[in-house]
């Protein structure tokens, strides 16, 4: 059973650490989930209901203007602080968070009994919108269409081609899914025996330099034909520039990749190499490391590579036609991975670890 929770979000955190900025971590997309599910279980009593799986789309996105970019700095007192290297972006914009919902067939039943009543669902959507935050920021539950005639409201359904085809309907030509490629850039590391970072750097380029080949909108700035010929990249804000079109911020890329024209998944390049689509790193997790005392550890992020789809491409991977149709779920969700061995947790492709 999936649910669909459409949200208006503002003042998200666009920069989850100093690696990456311009697009809110999955971390923070998996602990809505989780707290999602945790306000079903827990107050609505079905305890029985889990989050399985979770999906992310966005409609719009862009970056918050003005307001202080760093923290205060206190000098002394109890509450000195000392300088940061992170700033304070944020963004707002509209997304939908899609959650894969499993439990026992007398809970589910009583969710759909709950969404379906006036009262009972009024109550869940003003819980939810008081105890939900997404990346640090406010909501607000409901999205108008792209037209302004239909909306978009927490929905119940039974298949995940329902819930595209809704979305498709109330946003026609919007809508970008955030799918997760880890694979490919472990895939892409071992083939060139390079290190996960210098790959994923390596990858992005050639992202990049595909969207300047195809569509005007990709800044003039990315030369060559390929990520080989470039040098070392590193990874610091002027290339976060570079990569999101001069500016460090998710909507930029989700504004070229609208005004583009439509393109065909999986079309070949002019070298020949399958299309790699719009790929833009994301941090998935963080990293047990360092014992401090006792038992405590530091924590690292963990950065990985994803890829934003619009929802019709993502339709047509569903299509009957596919003898694999009800399973291609999977390829498009994410779920939560918790290596205790390697004390790492992070969000994987539910295609990955199914």
């Amino acid at each position: 059973m999936f649910l669909t929770l459409p949200f208006e979000f503002f003042a998200a955190n666009i920069r989850p650490n100093d690696m990456v900025t311009g697009a809110p971590s999955m971390t923070a997309v998996s602990g809505m989930a989780h707290n999602l599910g945790r306000i079903l279980s827990e107050q609505y009593d079905l305890p029985s209901i889990k989050v399985k799986a979770f999906t992310l789309v966005y409609f719009s996105f862009d970056k918050d203007q003005g307001g202080v970019r760093f923290p205060a700095q206190k000098m002394s007192g109890p509450d000195a602080t000392l300088a940061t290297p992170f700033d304070t972006r944020r963004g707002h914009g509209q997304a939908a968070l899609v959650v894969l919902l499993d439990g026992e067939g007398k809970d589910l039943n009583n969710l759909m009994a709950l969404v379906s009543d006036e009262v009972t669902l009024g109550c869940l959507l003003c819980d939810l919108g008081t105890e939900l935050r997404f990346a640090g920021g406010t909501i607000h539950i409901g999205l108008k269409g792209e037209t302004g005639e239909k909306e978009l409201m927490l929905r119940v359904q039974g298949s995940w081609l329902s819930v595209l085809d809704e979305l498709i309907s109330v946003f026609p030509t919007k809508g970008l899914l955030v799918e997760c490629k880890s694979k490919l850039l472990s895939d892409h590391a071992l083939a060139r025996g390079e290190a996960p970072l210098n790959a994923l750097m390596n990858l992005l380029y050639l992202s990049q330099c595909e969207r300047q080949k195809r569509y005007s909108t990709a800044p003039e700035a990315v030369t060559g034909e390929s990520g080989q010929d470039r040098g070392p990249i590193e990874l610091t804000d002027e290339f976060n520039d570079l990569l999101f079109a001069d500016h460090d911020v998710l909507a930029d890329v989700v504004s070229a990749y609208l005004d583009a024209t439509p393109l065909e998944d999986g079309c070949a390049t002019p070298s020949e190499e399958p299309y790699l689509g719009v790929l833009l790193p994301l941090m998935v997790g963080f990293h047990e490391v360092g014992q401090a005392r006792g038992e405590q550890y530091f924590a690292e992020g963990v950065l990985s590579l994803g890829r934003l789809r619009s929802i019709r491409s993502v339709r047509a991977d569903c299509g009957s036609s596919n003898p694999d149709w009800y399973q291609m779920w999977q390829r498009h969700f994410w779920c939560w991975q918790t290596d205790e061995t390697l004390r790492l947790h992070r969000a994987v492709s539910c295609e990955t670890f199914s």
